[in-house]
């Protein structure tokens, strides 16, 4: 073999080994800057499927689709979206009645860093249709004292309580428990925050009606240890938004929506305030 042929054997083996490592940090990097840098903080979030049980199935749509089984099965959409980068607890996983307490008591006792609440309203206005995210607010003086949660210790790192297990966590929760009544109401400027995060993302996605931001003295939140929002999908009441929830397309809007919007919040507001009060 020639002088000149030696040399070219030479640069080819330094050239693979380069080669191959800068394919290797591309391939990193862009793996990487997919995912939300946490560091090594577990960020959970509590998903709540509104309503559930024999006695509670919410509102009716006209095909008779019940709301208890909608937000069920939003709820685990989004769950299965989300896992991969949060710690993901539902407060039921099947149709298991629960009431109000119990919700944001599982909530409070995972320290979880963001509560939603999924609902499918309905109304006598059978016209009325299209989405509402909605946030905490009275003009009640905000009570005094934090309380605390004692319960039976869960693994944290479960994904899903099965309806026993949330019916009675709940339950000696709220044997244990000092009330949380209003607590979420020192959450309230975090909860707009996120709830405008969500519509704004939803209204670039969902095109079916308006998406509106309503804040009031909401009984599933005010117990919330933390940023806390109830979504309402869509009115279950009128038939084209019952038809849309009941498909694939809308609720895949919503769960892509809420994907943007969870990640967005941490991005920019509620990383910093998990680092800020020393959270774990």
């Amino acid at each position: 073999m020639s002088i000149y042929c030696n040399r070219f054997v030479e640069k080819i083996n330094y050239a693979f080994p380069t080669a191959a490592f800068l394919l290797l940090f591309i391939c990193c990097f862009q793996a990487y800057a997919g995912q939300l840098d946490t560091g090594t903080r577990v960020i959970t979030i509590v998903l709540d499927p509104g309503h559930g049980g024999e006695t509670d199935s919410g509102a009716k749509g006209p095909a008779g689709k019940l709301e208890k089984d909608v937000t069920l099965r939003l709820a685990g959409m989004v769950a299965a979206e989300l896992e991969n980068r949060y710690n993901i607890i539902l407060t039921r996983t099947e149709d298991t009645e629960l009431d109000i307490p119990a919700r944001t008591a599982v909530a409070n006792h995972f320290k979880a860093d963001l509560f939603i609440s999924i609902h499918a309203g309905g109304g006598f206005a059978y016209k009325t249709r299209g989405m509402s995210v909605c946030y905490f607010t009275d003009n009640y003086q905000e009570v005094a004292g934090t309380g605390t949660v004692q319960g039976k210790p869960v693994e944290p790192k479960q994904r899903a309580l099965t309806p026993l297990h949330a019916a009675e966590l709940a339950s000696e929760l709220k044997t244990d428990t000092i009330p949380w009544e209003k607590i979420q109401k020192k959450y309230e400027q975090l909860s707009s925050d996120f709830a405008n995060i969500v519509k704004k993302n939803l209204s670039g996605i969902i095109t079916n009606g308006d998406t509106r931001i309503s804040g009031a003295n909401y009984a599933v939140l005010e117990g919330a240890d933390m940023p806390a929002i109830l979504i309402e999908a869509g009115y279950l009441t009128n038939s084209a938004d019952e038809e849309a929830l009941s498909g694939k397309e809308y609720p895949a809007g919503i769960v892509k929506g809420l994907s943007l919007s969870v990640d967005e919040y941490f991005q920019n507001i509620g990383l910093q305030e998990k680092i800020k009060h020393g959270k774990p």
